[in-house]
């Protein structure tokens, strides 16, 4: 009879491992599906190094920072980002519930040439 207890304590453990399993791979999806939608973006946000963008680097699903190569003024690029932001927006179909992202620019060698952005659903 007490051979069989571990069988007993084993079960749990099988059941919980299974469901934390099925967790992380669920959520993985979620993240890629995320990057999809932010590289899509990114794609169809025109040829970057006629906006002076070297690099578009994706930091999280709610950061993104762009590396400028510079001869554009403060306020180009300001608006970049709000256009990104624009077009981001229709890919993402960001929401009030949906934390908002975060989009940087800098400059490689210059870091005085740099800004943010906040990129929410009410642009």
């Amino acid at each position: 009879m007490l051979k069989n207890w571990w069988i007993i304590g084993a079960v749990p453990l099988i059941i919980i491992m299974a469901y934390s399993t099925f967790f992380l791979f669920s959520h993985k999806e979620d993240e890629i599906n995320e990057r999809q939608q932010i590289h899509s973006a990114i794609a169809d946000f025109g040829n970057l190094t006629d906006r002076g963008i070297g690099q578009v680097e994706i930091l999280s699903d709610t950061e993104i920072r762009f590396l400028i190569t510079g001869g554009q003024a403060k306020d180009e690029l300001d608006t970049g980002l709000i256009e990104f932001c624009e077009l981001l927006v229709t890919y993402k179909h960001l929401q009030a519930s949906v934390q908002p992202i975060k989009l940087t620019y800098q400059h490689r060698q210059i870091p005085a040439i740099s800004g943010d952005y906040t990129c929410t659903n009410d642009i």
